[in-house]
């Protein structure tokens, strides 16, 4: 069902705008497709954002896609999640990970547990 979420997603008017919620979704639906050249361009656009000036909101949607390329890849999607911490991205986003769908393989996984463990 990736496929048509793509469909539907070209059809949003926000598809030029800066909303980085979207690109990181339309990113993540190309890559659980394996269409690399998609997620690629999605991956560049939000590359081209200031991360910190957007509150660490590109980074996670990266982290995101990152997730969605598989196991490989997952040390660098905790490595983006924990800058886009850094960022900005606070609390409300830091316990609520651990059951978006995205983030679920790595439940487990003692890298993505530790940025997960409460601080301060």
């Amino acid at each position: 069902r990736n496929d048509e979420a793509i469909a539907v997603l070209r059809l949003n008017p926000s598809r030029d705008s800066a909303d980085t919620r979207f690109r990181g979704l339309l990113g993540r639906n190309y890559a659980l497709l394996g269409r690399t050249a998609g997620m690629k361009a999605e991956l560049a656009w939000l590359e081209s954002r200031p991360g910190a000036a957007l509150l660490g909101t590109t980074t996670l949607e990266r982290a995101t896609i990152a997730v969605n390329l598989g196991r490989d890849h997952w040390d660098e999607a905790v490595g983006l999640l924990e800058d886009a911490l850094r960022q900005g991205q606070g609390y409300g986003i830091r316990r609520r990970l651990h059951y978006f769908a995205d983030w679920l393989p790595l439940k487990d996984y003692p890298p993505f547990k530790k940025v997960l463990e409460p601080k301060g």
